[in-house]
């Protein structure tokens, strides 16, 4: 059995060392995959909310989603899954993920996703091909981030900022881990309205060549008792020209 779709379902175990391709819609139960062959899997999701689970085991290494119809929400355990790749035309919060594995994250077509993608062996998160919103927290003392046309809004997780970040176009964020006062790769925010955010005491202390690497960032969120946002240039300045 390597096709498996479910639609409307309760609690559910497919048990394949066959199955290739699962499809899951409108439902809020549990769904767990016994599989101890197949490495691959396409994972379609319609309508998959919140309170939602689904464990396909250790086995796969690849995981595709591909979403479509209503917006999905599920709690996925993928313990053997390196890469995964997320494409169509709604989004996937995977925010409760758990991926011990995982390497690369690839985003296409107008799919959005969010994830923590901070975990240690992750190498890359790539967005470049998707118009949709990504939400992703990663590791920049590991892991590359490559934004693309939709918006991005990325959080860093280590103050250690080793690999460049690149949010691409669209209007995005850059939260960067309190206590980050240096950088040494770049963070560029390319076209776009783009936001900085940082802690306020850390923009004081910021190493004096902070402001190199960072690149097409229009506004400063500053983390306060009270948040002050402002544009970049002033803070270049250190002083505030637009109030």
């Amino acid at each position: 059995m390597s096709t498996v779709s479910l639609n409307a379902y309760g609690t559910s175990t497919v048990a394949s060392d066959a199955l290739t391709s699962l499809s899951l819609a409108n439902s809020a139960s549990g769904v767990t995959v016994t599989n101890t062959a197949a490495t691959t899997l396409a994972l379609n999701l319609d309508n998959i909310s919140t309170g939602s689970t689904l464990n396909t085991g250790d086995t796969y290494t690849t995981l595709n989603i591909t979403t479509a119809g209503t917006d999905s929400d599920v709690t996925l355990t993928a313990a053997g899954v390196q890469t995964l790749t997320v494409a169509g035309t709604k989004a996937v919060d995977l925010s409760a993920a758990t991926l011990t594995a995982l390497k690369t994250v690839t985003v296409s077509g107008t799919a959005g996703l969010t994830i923590d993608a901070s975990g240690a062996t992750v190498t890359a998160v790539n967005t470049a091909a998707t118009t949709g919103t990504v939400t992703a927290t990663v590791d920049a003392s590991k892991a590359t981030y490559t934004g693309g046309a939709g918006v991005d809004n990325v959080t860093l997780s280590s103050t250690t900022v080793d690999k460049a970040v690149n949010l691409g176009a669209g209007d995005d964020k850059l939260t960067l881990a309190a206590g980050t006062t240096a950088l040494t790769s770049e963070m560029i925010a390319g076209d776009g309205t783009d936001t900085l955010v940082m802690n306020a005491a850390d923009a004081v202390t910021a190493s004096a060549t902070f402001e190199t690497k960072i690149t097409s960032f229009e506004k400063l969120s500053l983390n306060a008792a009270s948040a002050l946002e402002c544009c970049i240039c002033c803070w270049y300045s250190k002083s505030c020209k637009h109030g």
